[in-house]
């Protein structure tokens, strides 16, 4: 693997500074330079095949990696290419994560599952590491991409598959408050602690979830869209222990049996899907890193969860550990 470079990769507004990884192909042979690059983006993403059209000597690119959290931001310079994930890659390493690509400088397109969108500075797209792709620079560029655990956007959405691979703009509505995040947080991640860096984590997660949504309305029709209005209401209650699906139905104006209808299409009941989101809220909040200063039961009654004994067993059952232990984990 390229040793880490020093210097940082993006140099104008919205630079990441002070990342705890950089690599650079500055200081290789400019005969070797492409093939390093080639290895950064294996490294640093997943592997795919990196082409560049023009075949010459000399490939100057930088690529820096700093962690947010359960995400990671990074932020690359660099020139013409295409960047392909194959079947085949895919095969021999699953990526269990999204790439939420966002330009600074230049233009790029990307493809995946038939839909081909193209963006500029600002405007963004989700793109699944645990299906094809194909990204094509036709010139130089500068781009910052976050990279989301399937495990942490997967549950906010109603049809992941229909938000990867769609325009979402950045100039207006939840993708221009995306984009203002992570430039952000480009800037400003080295100045925040760990509680701040959750806090602003969840924010970004449900700002991520609507900006797909809406992006990708056209597409969700019917049943889905319901379902994703149900767990758009679901994950704003959270903390409302009457939550329940004869409740939840009643707010969305259904019956019961057809809110359980439509949540029989994601393969988990809604009883079950409402214990493991208010389960993992938990777990997020009483992480060591985020030094929230409450009791165990008063984030367990923020959570939805009215009686502490069960919420310890439940927690227990779900993460092999008890809150408090989880909590006091490496002290």
């Amino acid at each position: 693997m390229p040793e880490p470079g020093g210097r940082p990769v993006l140099h104008r507004e919205g630079a990441l500074v002070d990342q705890q990884r950089t690599w650079s192909t500055a200081g290789y042979r400019p005969d070797t330079q492409f093939s390093v690059w080639q290895q950064i983006i294996a490294d640093a993403f997943v592997p795919a095949e990196v082409a560049r059209p023009d075949a010459g000597e000399g490939f100057a690119a930088d690529c820096g990696a700093c962690p947010v959290g359960d995400l990671h931001l990074l932020g690359l310079s660099s020139q013409r290419q295409t960047v392909e994930r194959s079947p085949a890659h895919v095969a021999a390493r699953r990526a269990d994560q999204y790439f939420l690509n966002m330009p600074v400088a230049g233009r790029g397109r990307a493809e995946q599952g038939g839909r081909s969108v193209t963006g500029g500075p600002g405007d963004l797209v989700l793109v699944d590491g645990d299906l094809p792709f194909r990204l094509d620079f036709a010139g130089p560029f500068e781009q910052l991409c976050l990279v989301i655990p399937r495990p942490l956007l997967d549950p906010l959405l109603a049809d992941p598959a229909a938000g990867t691979g769609v325009a979402i703009r950045g100039d207006t509505g939840p993708g221009a408050l995306v984009g203002a995040l992570l430039r952000s947080l480009a800037e400003h991640v080295d100045t925040l602690d760990a509680r701040q860096v959750r806090g602003v984590t969840d924010h970004l997660l449900g700002l991520v979830a609507m900006a797909v949504v809406e992006a990708s309305e056209p597409a969700v029709r019917g049943r889905a869209a319901l379902l994703q209005r149900a767990l758009d209401e679901a994950e704003r209650s959270l903390g409302d222990p009457d939550l329940d699906a004869t409740e939840l139905a009643r707010r969305l104006h259904i019956s019961p049996s057809y809110l359980t209808k439509i949540f029989a299409t994601t393969g988990t009941p809604f009883a079950r899907w409402l214990w493991g989101r208010r389960l993992d809220r938990a777990w997020a909040e009483l992480s060591p890193e985020r030094g929230d200063d409450r009791t165990i039961t008063e984030v367990a009654h923020a959570c939805g969860f009215v009686d502490s004994a069960h919420f310890a067993r439940a927690f227990r059952t779900r993460f092999g550990t008890t809150p408090s232990q989880w909590r006091t984990m490496g002290q």
